[in-house]
């Protein structure tokens, strides 16, 4: 519940909604400990003076927020590495490895799962066959239900605790007002796909992040760009290309996704 409650913080912080009027003390360390969370998830290994320079929050509060967390076991002391102001300082960065997210890619013709933790380390990678042209839904429905449940009992059996579910999916994903539809006309047997109602009604207990894998690549390459040079562009467009081309824009953070979701996604302008 820790976890998942930093990680609700942490978005909202991310989108950038501030704390609102009446907000108790409790509410303003709980945003702290996702604020802090955040830069430790986006760059460690970090030190307690960098913290406080990122988070503008108060050395005091820096300090007191890392004990917290080292005690509850999710960030560790890596030894000496070299803070902003050029000082040799104590490193922290976080230990997560039991929690992962389950992740699932739709494909032309195959499905691929896998777990993930935050740090991007993948497990129990497999790949399942589907008809891309079935009239029939059923039997893809029945395919990621088993191959889900059946990851959520290897976590289980691992003591891993699963945040949450991922969904990247090929075509035009159009979402609006809680629902989601996938248009591709090189498998038809999606658009017959209600993703969300089969997530709502077979995994109640999981938070569910569906998007199109070009807008998935494009937040993956943001991560990948600010680990790498230590800075946070306003925005970023990404594009690939595979049976057409794809895009995914990323303004402040945040995917940006336009009114029926499809903003940024090229289409299929096959080559």
């Amino acid at each position: 519940t820790f976890i998942e409650d930093l990680g609700k913080r942490s978005s909202m912080v991310c989108r950038g909604e501030g704390m609102k009027l009446g907000t108790n003390i409790a509410d303003v360390q709980k945003s702290n400990r996702s604020l802090v969370f955040d830069k430790l998830l986006k760059n460690s290994p970090t030190s307690r003076i960098d913290l406080a320079r990122e988070t503008g929050l108060n050395k005091a509060t820096i300090t007191n927020i890392v004990q917290n967390f080292i005690a509850r076991g999710i960030v560790s002391e890596t030894g000496s590495i070299t803070s902003s102001n050029g000082r040799r300082v104590a490193g922290l960065t976080l230990t997560m490895d039991s929690v992962v997210s389950i992740v699932m890619r739709i494909q032309v013709d195959n499905l691929i799962f896998c777990t993930s933790t935050l740090e991007g380390n993948i497990d129990n990678y497999r790949s399942e066959y589907y008809f891309s042209d079935a009239d029939d839904p059923s039997t893809l429905e029945s395919l990621i239900v088993g191959n889900i449940q059946s990851m959520k009992s290897h976590c289980d059996s691992k003591g891993k605790k699963v945040l949450g579910l991922t969904i990247a999916t090929l075509g035009w994903l159009f979402h609006r007002d809680g629902r989601f539809i996938i248009k591709a006309d090189i498998a038809p047997v999606l658009e017959k796909l209600d993703l969300q109602e089969l997530f709502d009604s077979k995994f109640p207990d999981l938070t569910v992040f569906i998007e199109h894998d070009a807008k998935v690549s494009a937040l993956a390459e943001y991560d990948y760009y600010c680990k790498e040079q230590n800075c946070a562009p306003s925005t970023m467009l990404n594009i690939v290309g595979d049976v057409g081309f794809g895009g995914g824009i990323i303004i402040n953070g945040e995917v940006f996704s336009g009114y029926n979701g499809i903003a940024g996604e090229n289409g299929h302008m096959g080559i």
